[in-house]
């Protein structure tokens, strides 16, 4: 991934944010996302002439690369029915598709926004979720994304219950989001650092940084700096910017 450091950076969820951009509201069927975001051939360029997130490039196996504030970083993202979900630290962004040519914002972050395409691919993207991989990639997803939906709504017991369940299940992501619920909500430190550190182990940055965080706090600042060049490494870029200001 991409990134440049400036002064406006769009804020990574490493912190506890209970105000989420809206989620759905119960878990479809894997089958039909697959089908959705296939027949939809969202593929290109789709920029907005304003807002934090200005650009949105969308390319093989629902990848798709976001321009937010001067950064620039890659994730992916899927279609139900004609709302396109793209993941992101903060849980999701959502774009309602007006046409192939017209996506319009739905989310707290976007809502207001209208992006137009303006390139086109050559050719055709890649479809998605063709191989397990990618479709158990896309079961987490949705699985965190209920967790979000009930942690908007202030079922926080509810949520922790369903992140832990997601965590269990191999998302990394709710690993963290646990973590978070637990030292924010219940003071639970010990639980929190397990659950961080379970995330850090399995590839995910924000893990590692929330680990960084602690220590950082602690005054172990060596130790700290190290887990935010890991996170940083796996492509978590808040960590990047620790790692600049520490320096």
């Amino acid at each position: 991934m991409k990134s440049t450091i400036c002064r406006h950076v769009i804020p990574f969820l490493t912190l506890f944010i209970i105000i989420a951009p809206v989620a759905m509201a119960s878990e479809p069927l894997v089958e039909k996302i697959i089908n959705d975001s296939q027949s939809q051939q969202l593929c290109g360029e789709f920029v907005a002439g304003s807002g934090i997130y200005t650009k949105f490039v969308f390319s093989d196996k629902n990848s798709v690369t976001i321009h937010a504030s001067g950064l620039e970083f890659s994730t992916t993202y899927f279609i139900l029915e004609n709302i396109v979900f793209l993941k992101t630290d903060k849980g999701s962004l959502e774009l309602l598709i007006e046409s192939p040519a017209v996506l319009t914002g739905k989310d707290t972050w976007t809502k207001g926004n209208s992006y137009s395409r303006k390139n086109a691919p050559n050719k055709t993207c890649l479809p998605y979720a063709l191989s397990s991989s990618e479709q158990t990639e896309l079961t987490h997803q949705i699985c965190q994304m209920a967790a979000i939906a009930l942690q908007k709504k202030g079922k926080l017991k509810e949520a922790a219950e369903k992140y832990l369940k997601c965590c269990n299940s191999g998302d990394y992501v709710s690993c963290n989001k646990y973590g978070l619920l637990k030292a924010m909500l219940w003071n639970d430190q010990k639980t929190a650092l397990r659950y961080y550190e379970k995330a850090c182990s399995m590839g995910y940055g924000g893990g590692c940084s929330n680990l960084a965080n602690y220590e950082k706090g602690k005054g172990n600042l060596k130790k700290a700096k190290k887990l935010y060049e890991k996170a940083c490494s796996m492509g978590f870029k808040g960590a990047c910017l620790e790692v600049a200001l520490m320096e």
